[in-house]
């Protein structure tokens, strides 16, 4: 199963269009999901702070700021056939 990560922080707008966008495509193609939200004084924060949110799929980045949603399904379903 695909491992999909979403760095975010708390306040962020484009992370909730990004997280929902998420869970719609999710009902129709399960694949694992983790939400890592960070903060000031995080290991992660001064790398991804102006970059969030920040998704990776498989422990490679995958896109940021948005999520296009056919470009996500469609690479997911490539990385699923892995």
């Amino acid at each position: 199963m695909v491992s999909v990560e979403l760095y975010s922080k708390t306040g962020c707008h484009l992370c909730d269009i990004m997280k929902d966008s998420l869970e719609q495509v999710r009902k129709q193609i399960p694949f694992d999901f983790r939400e890592i939200i960070i903060r000031e004084g995080d290991r992660d924060y001064d790398r991804w702070k102006e970059r969030i949110p920040v998704l990776f799929m498989n422990n490679e980045f995958a896109f940021q700021y948005h999520l296009p949603k056919d470009q996500f399904v469609n690479k997911l379903k490539s990385l699923s056939n892995h």
